[in-house]
């Protein structure tokens, strides 16, 4: 019979300092904690009730919610959000930049996501279909918005005078009517618009000085 000193040590143990915060077990010592984790390694079992991201662990969950403590406040409308990368993006919709461009129509977008989405309109598929009449579409988005043509539905209102529209875009165009703001910069006079199309106008008027002015070609095509 064996002594009781050469009887395996079990790793199971009631101790609280080696406490595996993803499942509850305890263990005799901390190497066979280490062992143990490396089976919750890639689980993601600790939910954000705030943004429903996942993390592996209590601590790397309470880490995870200090960034919602942090707040990141646009100047010029009020905007708040918990990135500063979000508020960067938030931005754009102020001053009009669109630094990505497609390669293949050179369109320009505000954000990187929004040219691969708008690369599917370059491919023959179109898998959404109007059930009133005969037109389909590349993006559900645009089928979307296309139905509103048929059914009237206008989801987006303003919240200083009411008026709504079928399409956000639309929305954003009135909202500059309330805040007077004029995004649109023209690089050669420094006239400012609120829309793009005006400033597109405008540069034509720069088209037929003499001599024609530096650049006003390209700079033209990137704001189609």
């Amino acid at each position: 019979m064996e002594s009781a000193d050469k009887i395996p040590e079990s790793p199971l143990t009631r101790n609280k300092q080696n406490l595996c915060e993803v499942c509850g077990l305890e263990f005799s010592k901390r190497v066979y904690l280490k062992i143990h984790l490396q089976k919750h390694e890639g689980e993601k079992e600790y939910v954000c009730d705030i943004c429903k991201s996942k993390c592996a662990d209590q601590s790397s969950l309470k880490e995870h919610k200090k960034t919602h403590a942090k707040v990141f406040t646009c100047e010029l409308c009020g905007y708040v959000c918990s990135a500063n990368s979000k508020l960067t993006r938030h931005l754009r919709t102020h001053s009009g930049e669109r630094p990505y461009s497609c390669d293949v129509c050179k369109s320009t977008f505000a954000n990187s996501s929004d040219v691969k989405v708008h690369m599917v309109v370059h491919s023959d598929a179109k898998p959404f279909s109007c059930d009133y009449c005969d037109y389909k579409f590349a993006l559900n988005s645009s089928l979307k918005r296309h139905l509103r043509t048929h059914t009237g539905q206008k989801p987006y209102s303003c919240n200083v005078c009411g008026y709504a529209c079928s399409v956000s875009a639309g929305l954003k165009r009135h909202m500059l009517t309330h805040t007077r703001e004029k995004p649109h910069h023209c690089h050669i006079c420094g006239s400012e618009f609120s829309e793009r199309f005006r400033l597109k106008k405008h540069l034509e008027m720069h088209a037929n000085e003499k001599p024609f002015p530096s650049g006003l070609l390209e700079f033209s095509n990137q704001i189609l």
